[in-house]
């Protein structure tokens, strides 16, 4: 089968969305074709020459509203007439129109992906989310659309859109090994530096976490994104935070096999690959509460889901005394590696 992608975020970006693409068209590329149309919005912080090695790549550039030029048209056509389907990372609005014309025109049904947060979450500006008219306009004209989380299923079919499709995110457990875990007390940040994955928390965080631990703890944060200043900010204020800014595949695997936890400051997400990746490298996850996470972090059990800061500052603390009395961490430790197993990529292949 010839398998069309289209992703207006640029495929090196390598956020959660690219990381799936990435792992999807490797295992499949020996059954399948892969085509993929996407383009320069966005940051490239991948290597081409280290993923979608099994893929056939066209980039396009985009213009005002991140609508493809005509080039980009050309390119887009192109790819509906050759593929026998096409899966769409269902964003943004201008994007959304042209794949429904285009099926509608070459007959090549659309698989819509939602994989962004904000596609099933109101106040979105425009209406053209899924909540919106013209969203779900769209969104019931297109032949499927592929639920990462149970509750967006639910969301979707609420909403009558029909033949939705629930596969979850999944996890190469076999590239993370067990680690004793050493000290001094280790917390972990991954993600985009911006208010949606709760970096603006960071700086109360360090600060009521350094009071109350007495400094007894390192603090590791990488990404990159608008508000890395506060972080940077931390790392000359506090001896005990480390900035490491973008991070490789083998250094992010080394941090979560080192860390003792994993700390999700998200307001909204979709799945959160890194809490699954985490887990698989024996590694718990205090959270917030939101949708995703929800998906497999069950409290006490493998990680904990906090609703309000305060409760994410006293699990970090619980955690803390966990580890330091030898008191149940190695229990939720291998609990967080069982949950790791459940949506690794082969039985989640076999389930969908």
């Amino acid at each position: 089968m010839r398998i069309g992608v289209l992703s207006c975020p640029s495929i090196w970006g390598g956020h959660g969305v690219e990381h799936w693409l990435d792992k999807v068209t490797s295992r499949l590329h020996d059954r399948h074709e892969f085509f993929v149309v996407t383009s320069f919005y966005g940051p490239k912080l991948w290597s081409p020459a280290d993923h979608f090695k099994s893929c056939r790549i066209m980039e396009i550039n985009t213009s005002l509203f991140n609508t493809p030029n005509i080039s980009g048209l050309v390119k887009m056509k192109a790819l509906f007439d050759y593929c026998d389907l096409v899966y769409f990372v269902y964003w943004p609005a201008s994007w959304k129109f042209i794949c429904l014309f285009l099926q509608e025109i070459t007959k090549t049904p659309v698989i819509a992906g939602h994989h962004l947060s904000f596609d099933l979450a109101p106040n979105v500006k425009y209406g053209f989310s899924m909540l919106g008219p013209h969203g779900l306009m769209i969104g019931k004209r297109l032949a499927a659309h592929h639920a990462l989380t149970l509750e967006a299923k639910s969301a979707l079919i609420s909403l009558g859109v029909g033949n939705v499709y629930y596969i979850p995110n999944g996890v190469d457990t076999k590239e993370f090994s067990f680690r004793e875990k050493e000290e001094p007390f280790k917390l972990l940040f991954i993600g985009r530096l911006d208010e949606n994955k709760g970096a603006d928390l960071l700086p109360k965080l360090v600060q009521l976490l350094n009071q109350k631990m007495n400094s007894d703890f390192e603090f590791n944060i990488a990404g990159n994104g608008k508000l890395n200043y506060l972080v940077k900010a931390l790392e000359k204020t506090y001896t005990n935070v480390k900035y490491l800014g973008y991070i490789s595949e083998s250094q992010k695997r080394e941090l979560y096999e080192k860390c003792h936890v994993l700390v999700i400051l998200s307001k909204k997400e979709t799945f959160s690959l890194v809490g699954l990746e985490a887990m698989a490298a024996y590694t718990p996850v205090i959270s917030t509460n939101v949708s995703g996470l929800r998906e497999y972090i069950k409290s006490g059990y493998n990680g904990f889901l906090c609703n309000n800061f305060q409760e994410i500052i006293e699990k970090i603390l619980h955690v803390y005394r966990m580890w330091k009395q030898n008191d149940c961490y190695e229990e939720l430790r291998f609990n967080a590696r069982k949950t790791a197993e459940r949506f690794d990529l082969s039985n989640v292949s076999k389930k969908n």
